[in-house]
């Protein structure tokens, strides 16, 4: 749930710095992999800082 509040929070961020002609994207898939699934979920928002990716990513990786 906390992936879809930070995409949301991502595109309406964006939005108010670039005004109305921006419009937010997010993009939810999934695909079978073995016995496991994969869901990726993408936005086109602000993206997330390079100080905090090393605190996220390697946690999310390899889990």
């Amino acid at each position: 749930m906390n992936v879809f509040s930070n995409a949301f929070y991502a595109v309406q961020k964006k939005r108010s710095e670039l005004g109305p002609g921006y419009q937010p994207t997010i993009n939810v898939s999934t695909k079978r992999e073995a016995n496991q699934v994969r869901i990726q979920v993408r936005d086109h928002g602000i993206g997330v800082p390079a100080a905090l990716k090393q605190k996220i990513f390697p946690t999310l990786l390899h889990h």
